[in-house]
């Protein structure tokens, strides 16, 4: 059997992973252990998504620092920031993005230009805004969103590690896991029937950002577009490596979208979130690997063979463990010249 996993599988089929044999399944996930992730030139998202980046970075040059991004033309539209949270740190933040080519090859140029200038080390964080809009004002696509959120948040955070095993350093001091209180909130939401305005001064946390999911953003008005309406995920650790971020957007889109089917599967969620209701937010075990569960949220959020395996990769990182120090897996991207 060759190792290219997609000589095996069609890249284009829904293959449902968790239903595959013991046999099957060893040799697919053999094949998903020796494939290296490559950039892609778009990822067939939502035609209504929007999505924008923060890049944190660390030991940044002075040219840097100061707030101006330097030598870089085509990327007037990017904004640069102190970020005392950090040593010697920025925050570079992108324009709204969608999935288009254009969008992926200046988010890879600048992953690579900042790369020549600063490093991520084990503080920085990797920050992802998606367009509320998408959710509309429909109390079930939230319920629906939270729920999930909250039923695979050990799964999302080993994931958003990234090319690291476990959390960056001051992961509970900015990003907090939420999965009790919004699935709280969902019950809440779903109860009583409350209106769009009062379900986000519900969702909202008065008290801090710092939360790995910052819904402190939300307006109260939905059906459309609107520039600074943004669901943020704020777990993720930093990376200036393109195709982790581009296969972090994939994730946090793709749970967005998913929430709107109206084939969501309520009896999975619940099941799952029965079994693992004692471990929520405990962050040491959110480092270890969960492959039943895992396979099991694939196959909820991604219609597709290839958005599962780049999901895979990233999430078993070779079957690594690391619970006493920030620590890098071994390689599991393909970096190309662009």
């Amino acid at each position: 059997m060759e190792d290219n996993v997609f000589n095996y599988l069609n890249y284009q089929d829904n293959t449902i992973f968790s239903s595959l044999n013991s046999k099957e399944l060893q040799d697919i996930l053999n094949m998903i252990n020796n494939y290296n992730l490559e950039y892609r030139d778009f990822l067939n998202l939502h035609k209504d998504i929007t999505f924008g980046v923060e890049i944190e970075c660390e030991q940044t040059s002075e040219k840097i620092n100061k707030g101006k991004i330097d030598s870089l033309n085509p990327f007037y539209n990017w904004s640069c920031s102190y970020d005392g949270s950090l040593r010697h740190g920025i925050e570079v933040k992108s324009p709204i993005l969608k999935d288009n080519i254009q969008s992926w090859i200046d988010l890879y140029k600048m992953c690579n230009y900042l790369a020549t200038k600063s490093n991520t080390l084990e503080e920085a964080a990797a920050h992802v805004h998606v367009g509320a809009h998408i959710l509309k004002e429909d109390n079930q696509n939230w319920v629906n969103f939270l729920r999930l959120y909250s039923t695979y948040e050990n799964i999302i955070f080993r994931f958003g590690y990234g090319e690291d095993l476990k959390s960056r350093k001051h992961l509970k001091d900015y990003s907090l896991p939420v999965s009790r209180s919004v699935w709280e909130r969902a019950d809440i939401i779903e109860k009583y029937n409350i209106d769009y305005p009062k379900m986000v001064d519900l969702l909202k946390c008065k008290r801090t950002k710092y939360l790995s999911l910052n819904l402190n953003n939300l307006i109260k008005r939905c059906n459309k577009y609107e520039k600074y309406n943004t669901i943020e995920f704020r777990f993720a650790n930093g990376t200036l490596n393109p195709i982790i971020w581009q296969n972090n957007i994939n994730l946090f889109c793709h749970m967005l979208t998913y929430s709107l089917n109206s084939n969501f599967d309520n009896d999975t969620i619940n099941n799952r979130h029965k079994i693992i209701a004692d471990d929520l937010e405990n962050l040491y075990l959110y480092n270890e690997i969960y492959l039943d569960q895992a396979l099991e949220f694939v196959d909820l959020v991604f219609n597709n063979n290839l958005d599962k395996v780049y999901f895979l990769r990233q999430y078993l990182k070779g079957y690594e463990l690391e619970n006493e120090y920030i620590k890098e897996a071994k390689p599991f991207t393909k970096i190309l010249t662009k």
